[in-house]
């Protein structure tokens, strides 16, 4: 089992990832936009490098605050949970 403050951190990362598809979903651009830089950093601190660069895709597809975001942000969101996902499954128990 990984250490606490380990365990601790990840959920707080899929606590972010949650965050950021339900702003998503609510068209909360801003909100989103912040929860993908923060996933994107928490990632790199985690190590989790697949994890880091979704969400930084994310960021990227979101684009600029004021600008509408580009075509495929949903699926970066997607492939986002499918790292997270992977990332997850390699830990152990």
């Amino acid at each position: 089992m990984p250490p606490e403050d380990v365990v601790l951190d990840i959920a707080g990362l899929l606590a972010d990832a949650v965050v950021l598809c339900e702003a998503l979903l609510a068209g909360d651009l801003v909100e989103a936009r912040f929860r993908a830089r923060l996933v994107a950093g928490n990632a790199r601190v985690l190590g989790l490098d697949d994890v880091q660069v979704s969400a930084a895709a994310v960021g990227l597809f979101l684009g600029a605050v004021g600008k509408a975001p580009l075509p495929g942000y949903a699926q970066a969101a997607f492939q986002l949970s499918e790292h997270l996902q992977q990332a997850l499954s390699f830990l152990p128990t």
